[in-house]
């Protein structure tokens, strides 16, 4: 007798480690696949709803592994039985999580730190279930605000656009941006970078949202005029350049460039014949530190000593090969083109 029930206690013990039963959700954005048995080849019962609970009955041990957007995914089979239904069958289990996906998870909460500085010093909490976790402390003094809370990789839980003040609430820099996105593994930070005046925009459809960023280095600095424009879309957790732009600078003759200047004193000049009269003229310029522009330029003409006031403010001054009324076209920033109308050299109109 004594023996019968050392059997019966060891094959429950038996039967209970195989089972293991346990609550999980379906986390595939198009529904999991339910199938009669443990082979991709099977008969399809039906497809499980993302977030739908089922419980797993028995964990076969039979491997599987896919290739979804250039990643091998690695799971195996398991049996599980839908929830509060009868229907029973073998899934990927690699699309099953503990936690349920959820539109409104994570929540991303700004906190003001002590000293805030143009209300723009935050500290980043992310609350899920309850728990409350800092993904950016107080310590670190940066000047964010959150820009829009949105599942943008479409994996069921909220992820979080932030534009990062580069000046803290100052015009000296342009602003970049953060994306934190969120699955079951954690948080992954994916950076935009960018030097943006406008705003990025956002371009949402039923596929992904597309962020439109741009990189202008205007601002406190000297260096050579630079600007794109990129297109970015989230997948897990990293991004894809979609689509980008880089301005090209037209080649000039000669040119003079905000970098050329020592101080904020100096004076910087252009000698080119810009009229074809055989006599050296001058473009002049003084540095504004501030915004690393050049600014009251001046152009002299060497045939009669003539001045007149050139009003630009740019990284760049170029004389182009191209002539209008006999004077040399010059060229500003980029491609920017200024042609001579007979008293002073005015913008070229782009049709």
């Amino acid at each position: 007798m004594i023996k019968k029930y050392s059997y019966f206690i060891i094959i429950t013990l038996i039967l209970s480690s195989c089972t293991n039963e346990k609550s999980l959700f379906v986390s595939a954005t198009n529904g999991l696949n339910l199938r009669e048995h443990p082979k991709v080849a099977a008969q399809k019962i039906t497809t499980i709803p993302q977030g739908t609970e089922v419980v797993t009955l028995e964990r076969t041990d039979i491997p599987l592994s896919i290739i979804e957007n250039n990643k091998k995914l690695n799971g195996q089979w398991v049996k599980v039985k839908i929830k509060n239904t009868k229907e029973t069958g073998y899934v990927f289990d690699y699309y099953l999580n503990v936690l349920k996906p959820n539109a409104n998870l994570p929540e991303y909460v700004l906190e003001d730190s002590e000293e805030v500085v143009h209300h723009l010093h935050h500290e980043l909490h992310v609350k899920i279930q309850e728990k409350d976790t800092v993904l950016i402390p107080k310590e670190s003094k940066q000047c964010f605000s959150i820009k829009k809370i949105a599942d943008f990789d479409q994996n069921g839980y909220n992820d979080v656009l932030l534009e990062i003040s580069n000046g803290c609430g100052g015009n000296c820099c342009g602003n970049s941006y953060r994306i934190y996105t969120y699955s079951e593994e954690g948080f992954s930070l994916l950076n935009l970078e960018g030097w943006d005046w406008d705003g990025i925009d956002i371009v949402e459809d039923k596929k992904h949202y597309e962020f439109i960023v741009e990189t202008d280095n205007e601002g406190i600095n000297t260096e050579p005029p630079f600007y794109k424009n990129e297109t970015f879309i989230v997948s897990k957790d990293s991004l894809i350049l979609k689509e980008q732009f880089v301005a090209k600078k037209v080649t000039a003759i000669k040119e003079i460039r905000s970098d050329m200047f020592e101080s904020e004193n100096d004076i910087a000049s252009l000698v080119y014949d810009l009229n074809g009269d055989h006599q050296l003229d001058s473009i002049s310029c003084n540095l504004w530190s501030r915004w690393g522009k050049m600014t009251d330029c001046t152009i002299t003409f060497g045939n009669d000593d003539i001045e007149i006031d050139f009003d630009v403010m740019t990284k760049r001054i170029g004389v182009l090969s191209s002539k209008t009324n006999g004077f040399h076209d010059l060229v500003l920033q980029f491609n920017d083109t200024l042609i001579w109308n007979g008293d002073n050299y005015i913008a070229l109109s782009k049709k």
